[in-house]
């Protein structure tokens, strides 16, 4: 039993953490008064974007053949943890899709032409790319889904609303993104009949239909509908075989729970940070009020928090980088890591006091990211749902060391 993390992996951590203090830090003291990441310049997001690529500290999980680093999950979640102690920058549109990487399914089963129109360059930071899963009658329950793709000749016609797509049009994104759809070709066959697609965006018949405002930051700040009305796409679009979808994508869905989680931590982890130092400087009834029993007992907490929850992120990234089925352990990191974040958060404003609510202490934002989490990408209720199944239909160990 090892929990040290190899030579490699601490180089990669540290080269995360010195990218942040060296480029992001600086950019939100900068701009003290900016709420939102939006608020920042585009150039400097641009530039720190470049910095990272330049950093390879894009694509992480996506092979070398193909522009990525070719690392596991595990390497993923350590960078992200790190990203995340700058919330305020990776936030940003711009930046943020540095983190975000194509299905693993379209580098085994994605045609050469997929590969390098869309997928290639997506992976370069040259094409901006998105998700349609949800819909406004299917959230977590993803097999609800009312959308349809029907073959026509050499063509897909497809019909439906997508919900919860970040907007390319709020946030001026080009006209070089496009969205993966996922959509029913087989509507009889429940999650059997889901395929997935390659729609471009502009294409005749897509559109943005709906913009959602959100009390979320950066790229959740404006989320989207996009209706698809008799919008068709080429037969060269659909990835992989017909109705062989959905389990791909849960397992995409499942990785992706595991990177947000690790990010979730490392915004915690710099409320702790600052709501410890706070502690430790802030006098109240003649002692720094660190040294008071009800404070004390709040940062121990936090740290048993925060422990717990990067054991099950990493032992989970771990399971899955060894081919594992991770739903279970997938199920714990996303029915209870949220919950763990934002107390930690919520924990850090109690210490804080009336400055806890204060906007530039940054930790209203922080909590109303984690907070998000308890719903994105399928919310913890369903979790809790997921593992009572593992529990009940047996066959999923709770732990490896059973």
């Amino acid at each position: 039993m090892d929990f040290v993390l190899s030579e490699a992996q601490k180089e990669l951590q540290e080269r995360a953490a010195e990218l942040v203090e060296r480029e992001c830090l600086p950019l939100e003291a900068e701009f003290p008064d900016a709420f939102d990441p939006l608020d920042l310049p585009v150039d400097r997001i641009n530039r720190i974007k470049e910095e990272v690529i330049k950093a390879g500290l894009n694509s992480l999980s996506t092979p070398r053949k193909y522009g990525g680093q070719g690392l596991g999950i595990v390497e993923k979640c350590l960078v992200r943890e790190q990203f995340s102690k700058a919330e305020l920058v990776f936030m940003h549109p711009n930046l943020f899709s540095v983190g975000m990487e194509p299905p693993e399914n379209v580098w085994t089963e994605g045609t050469d032409y997929q590969q390098q129109k869309f997928f290639i360059p997506a992976v370069k930071g040259d094409r901006t790319f998105n998700f349609c899963f949800s819909e406004p009658g299917a959230g977590s329950d993803l097999t609800a889904m009312s959308a349809t793709a029907v073959r026509k000749g050499d063509t897909y016609v497809i019909n439906g609303v997508k919900r919860w797509t970040e907007s390319f049009e709020s946030h001026g994104l080009d006209d070089s993104g496009f969205v993966i759809v996922y959509a029913k070709t087989n509507p009889e066959a429940g999650y059997r009949g889901i395929s997935s697609f390659i729609v471009e965006y502009g294409t005749p018949g897509m559109k943005e239909s709906q913009v959602i405002e959100t009390w979320a930051l950066g790229f959740l700040r404006d989320v989207c509908d996009i209706t698809f009305n008799d919008c068709v796409v080429p037969a060269s679009h659909l990835i992989g075989e017909e109705n062989s979808a959905f389990s791909k994508g849960r397992r995409f869905l499942n990785k992706n729970v595991l990177f947000i989680c690790a990010g979730m931590i490392g915004g915690a982890q710099r409320a702790f940070d600052k709501a410890t130092l706070y502690a430790k400087n802030r006098a109240a009834f003649g002692k720094k009020i660190i040294e008071h029993q009800a404070i004390s007992w709040m940062l121990a907490d936090s740290a048993v928090d925060l422990h717990l929850a990067r054991l099950l992120i990493y032992h989970a990234a771990w399971a899955y980088d060894s081919g594992e089925d991770i739903r279970q352990y997938v199920a714990m990191v996303k029915g209870w890591v949220p919950d763990m974040v934002c107390r930690v958060i919520d924990r850090a404003i109690q210490i804080y006091g009336g400055l806890g609510v204060a906007k530039r202490t940054r930790l209203e934002s922080a909590y109303r990211g984690a907070r998000v989490t308890k719903i994105a990408e399928g919310s913890t209720e369903i979790y809790h749902m997921v593992l009572s199944r593992c529990i009940a239909g047996g066959g999923y160990p709770l732990s490896v060391w059973q």
